[in-house]
């Protein structure tokens, strides 16, 4: 086991420098930059200024010495400054934060949620739960997360004043950075959970969906194993029989399913924290791409690359934790 966590690490480091290496010059191939966008604002800048900056912001120093500039900025965590002059790092700790705390939230809701109603759906199959369920997951993955936040939005938060509703029937539309109040870095506390359910129900949405469907799917395939119909036989209660034996082992490729949804988490999060106005990852990497400053989204980019791929070393090296059969062949 240990020989193979060294080769998955090997892997998955070589994986990561694939991956910045191709957004660096995906960015290169992009026309304009950040000192172009600067002087397209009608502010009309001499050429001296654009050349000024072009050498502040190192656009004028060859190819390759960009690129490895690039990859030292990674490696050091010394990403430099953004377009507002602020250190790329100190932003990235605070959109992290944010992210972090809404991603958490959303993955725990749309997996628990998910492999709840994708199991009880596959043991009463053909039921009235299996049915609506089968509607609602359909209608959850026809909505676009920032319709979802709209109308969340809309049915939540402005109706409810608009029509007096009863204080507890109100949530807030927009996201209060000053007013959230956390225990332990993650647990909302006073008022923070009215500002933080609306957007994480937005940002699961589209997963629970998927990990509903998915479950049912999985659950079903290992309900008609012969190894439940030989527990049944033996007398075995139905919840032992469902639980004990029947999740376990679908566990192994439910959590694969967790695993690849953790990264369309985050690509989700650019769309819901630009509706909620929340500034984490995905908002920062707006910004950056409409002001062209290729260091910032290339660092909060990069990020989103290393939690990802080690989200998936994670989830491979849990294989052997969930099924102890998952043996490693030296």
């Amino acid at each position: 086991m240990g020989s193979y966590i060294l080769r998955r690490l090997f892997q998955s480091v070589l994986t990561i420098w694939g991956a910045v290496t191709l957004l660096f010059f995906l960015f290169w191939i992009i026309p304009g930059n950040l000192a172009s966008s600067q002087g397209d604002t009608g502010r009309g800048l001499s050429d001296a200024v654009k050349a000024n900056l072009n050498r502040l912001y190192g656009y004028d120093d060859p190819l390759f010495i960009q690129y490895l500039k690039s990859l030292r900025r990674l490696v050091t965590l010394d990403f430099g400054n953004s377009a507002t002059n602020r250190d790329i790092g100190e932003m990235l700790k605070e959109a992290m934060g944010a992210s972090a705390r809404l991603s958490f939230w959303g993955i725990l809701l749309y997996t628990i949620g998910g492999i709840v109603m994708g199991v009880f759906a596959a043991v009463h199959r053909n039921g009235i739960f299996d049915r609506l369920s089968g509607f609602f997951t359909i209608l959850l993955n026809a909505l676009p997360p920032f319709v979802m936040g709209i109308a969340l939005q809309i049915v939540f938060g402005v109706i409810p004043f608009q029509k007096n509703w009863p204080q507890w029937t109100r949530f807030e539309v927009q996201w209060d950075q000053s007013a959230m109040k956390w225990f332990a870095g993650v647990f909302p506390t006073g008022h923070t959970w009215k500002f933080l359910l609306l957007p994480v129900l937005t940002i699961a949405s589209v997963e629970l969906a998927s990990m509903a469907r998915g479950s049912r799917t999985i659950m079903l395939e290992v309900l008609r194993a012969d190894y439940l119909r030989t527990a049944r036989a033996k007398g075995l209660g139905s919840g032992k029989v469902i639980f004990k034996h029947g999740l376990r082992n679908a566990m192994i490729p439910i959590i694969t399913m967790v695993g690849t949804n953790i990264p369309n988490t985050f690509g989700y999060a650019i769309l819901t924290e630009t509706v909620w106005n929340i500034p984490g990852l995905g908002g920062s990497i707006s910004q950056a791409v409409q002001s062209q400053d290729s260091a910032t989204t290339l660092a909060f980019v990069s990020v989103i690359v290393i939690i990802t791929v080690t989200v998936t070393l994670l989830v491979d090296i849990s294989y052997g934790i969930f099924d102890p059969r998952v043996k490693v062949e030296e």
